[in-house]
């Protein structure tokens, strides 16, 4: 499923080392990356929540 692959992603530093890369690029500053990235790990953590585990 997408959903947990994006959720295996986000559990691996390379991909926060890759997203500031990018907010970089276009331009977002440190404090709007950083309200960002809270913004979504909080969004991924609550939808975590309701995800079932697999073989659960």
């Amino acid at each position: 499923m997408l959903f947990n692959a994006i959720l295996r992603a986000l559990s691996q530093p390379s991909t926060y080392a890759g997203l500031s890369g990018v907010a970089g690029a276009v331009g977002l500053s440190a404090p709007e990356f950083q309200a960002a990235a809270s913004l979504l790990a909080a969004l991924f953590g609550v939808a975590a929540m309701f995800v079932n585990e697999r073989g659960a």
